[in-house]
């Protein structure tokens, strides 16, 4: 399992936070039990004290990758 590992920008506007720190769990690798393997992935999420409300969305994804065999 290979996750982001530099922050990502989201923006509402001119306003904008950073997304850093993702995890996940299992975190590195896994094993499929009757095919299939829940995968959850989190991150810290960075807001001022004065952040502005809004809808923030990043202009680009970030990607997760699970390779398996």
């Amino acid at each position: 399992i290979t996750l982001p590992a530099e922050a990502h920008s989201i923006a509402s506007g001119a306003n904008t936070m950073t997304v850093s720190s993702f995890t996940s769990t299992p975190s590195g690798t896994g094993t499929l039990s009757s095919g299939t393997q829940t995968l959850t992935v989190g991150a810290t999420l960075n807001v001022s004290a004065a952040q502005a409300t809004g809808l923030y969305v990043s202009a680009v994804g970030f990607s997760v990758t699970v390779n398996y065999n």
